[in-house]
């Protein structure tokens, strides 16, 4: 061994320094390198379990709306939609990704559906809807309204009466009800209109009962009448007045 020891010794001492210093290198950048694909293999091995271990994402997204639900607008009026917001386990802000199909007519009385839905980056997918109704209020129905009518004689309706408020927020007055005179109190209820009890307008003192609907654009009532004379039989016609 000792021999061994003398003969390496003596040969590292001819070698020059130069060629020590680029045995040394080589020696280094080997054990660096050995080094280095153990730590890229390391990295490999621990990535490949994670993704095996990685659950599968089946939970949808959270779309949650915002606003009224149901919402409302008056006729006329104009509806603005309030939006959504959407939210992901795993993709985080969706909210740029909701889809909002449907339209709200607000020229035309009615109960419309909008359908708000996200998906996610792995196909999960979540729907909500909004309803918006579209409604009216007394004032809906003032003005100034023709009439077209189907009653027998003698009972001539006038052809140009007046809707005005009455005295409670329910309460139309129909003004110039029949030909000759005589006011005709309506209670509204939405697009639901009734003669109110005990109705007998002056001057003909006819009693009046009936029951009607506003039109859905807001522009016409047709009411189905029952007339009943202080002498005689009873009648029944269709009244409609326009704006």
């Amino acid at each position: 061994m000792v021999i061994k020891l003398n003969v390496w010794n003596n040969y590292f001492k001819k070698i020059n320094s130069n060629s020590k210093s680029l045995i040394l290198t080589r020696i280094i950048k080997s054990m660096k390198h050995t080094k280095f694909t153990t730590l890229v293999a390391l990295f490999l091995g621990l990535t490949l379990v994670f993704a095996s271990c990685k659950k599968e994402d089946t939970l949808a997204p959270t779309l949650t709306l915002k606003g009224s639900n149901p919402g409302s607008v008056l006729l006329g009026g104009s509806y603005t939609d309030p939006g959504a917001t959407a939210t992901d386990e795993e993709d985080g802000d969706l909210t740029s990704k909701i889809k909002v199909t449907g339209t709200v007519n607000t020229n035309a009385v009615g109960t419309y559906t909008l359908t708000y839905s996200v998906v996610d980056a792995a196909g999960n997918s979540t729907t909500v809807t909004r309803t918006v109704n579209v409604t009216v209020n007394r004032d809906t129905y003032l003005g100034n309204y023709t009439t077209s009518e189907d009653c027998p004689q003698p009972y001539g309706l006038n052809s140009s009466p007046t809707i005005s408020a009455g005295n409670a927020a329910n309460e139309i007055v129909v003004s110039l009800y029949y030909f000759n005179g005589g006011s005709l109190l309506l209670n509204v209820d939405g697009s639901n209109v009734t003669v109110a009890a005990n109705q007998n307008p002056a001057p003909v003192g006819d009693h009046v009962a009936g029951t009607g609907t506003l039109s859905a654009d807001g522009r016409s009532i047709t009411m189905n009448m029952t007339m009943t004379p202080q002498v005689g039989q009873a009648v029944s016609c269709t009244v409609t007045w326009t704006k």
